[in-house]
């Protein structure tokens, strides 16, 4: 599913390993001030994914929009769905553009 993708986002192996490096090394007070800004930097994007991370986890445990059921019809001898007064038309861009990102 599409939040298991971003439920696994995480700092790639080598970035986490220097990131607890930096980590250690500051504990210890042996970080010049290079280091010290690529902690920060290192720090922000950890937070960063944590929050993309917490943002889909929320969205998952959403519960989904009641689905009413649908009413249909016949117009020009054709059954047709009819949708609930609101309803967002559909965008042929927005379509297209999915399309072609799967590759159809």
């Amino acid at each position: 599913m599409f939040f298991d993708s971003i439920n696994g986002l995480q700092l790639p192996h080598d970035v986490d390993v220097r990131l607890r490096e930096l980590k250690r090394r500051d504990s210890t007070g042996t970080l010049t001030q290079s280091d010290k800004r690529e902690l920060d930097l290192l720090n922000e994007a950890d937070q960063a994914l944590s929050s993309i991370r917490a943002k889909a986890q929320n969205a998952e445990n959403r519960t989904p929009p009641r689905v009413t059921k649908l009413a249909t019809t016949i117009r020009n001898g054709l059954p047709v769905v009819v949708v609930p007064e609101g309803t967002r038309p559909i965008d042929p861009e927005v379509v297209r553009r999915y399309l072609q990102e799967e590759g159809f």
